[in-house]
């Protein structure tokens, strides 16, 4: 399972919801829709607009807090590599630093890469360094937990 932006939230989700997947890799994801509402350089207006709710009050802070990623992080087991852009304004890093931080205070298998400087589409406008880092990494990560190659 991959994800990267929706797709990252969208893996993220579904490792907590499901046991099915061997390995997951998450990039720039929103673990924490609490958090990024005002994290996110559009995270008010995106949660209005697709009415998710907001942390004005209770009962919106917990519409979103159910929709979070974070919440189920106590039933996560898949191996997760988590990828992140230190610049990205839309996926903020903090987000996937709390589901990592929970990740590894349970014991569960992940890794967590940080790309100093580089923002939401680093795939494809990141330093050609970082670029092949990154592919290396999640291809390295596939190899091992789906495949059974240790690199």
């Amino acid at each position: 399972m991959f994800g990267l932006s929706y797709g990252g939230y969208l893996t993220q989700w579904l490792v907590g919801a499901s046991d099915r997947f061997r390995g997951a890799v998450a990039e720039n994801g929103v673990a924490n829709q609490v958090s990024t509402w005002a994290n996110s350089y559009f995270g008010v207006h995106f949660d209005r607009h697709w009415k998710l709710g907001d942390p004005l009050t209770r009962a919106g802070m917990l519409r979103m807090w159910s929709s979070s990623p974070l919440s189920q992080v106590a039933r996560i087991r898949t191996p997760l590599l988590i990828l992140q852009s230190e610049e990205d304004q839309v996926c903020p890093a903090a987000d996937n630093e709390q589901l990592f931080v929970a990740l590894r205070v349970l014991g569960r298998e992940t890794e967590y890469v940080l790309y100093p400087e580089e923002h939401h589409d680093l795939k494809s406008s990141g330093r050609p360094d970082r670029r092949i880092d990154r592919m290396e990494r999640i291809l390295a990560w596939f190899d091992r937990w789906v495949r059974g190659i240790e690199s």
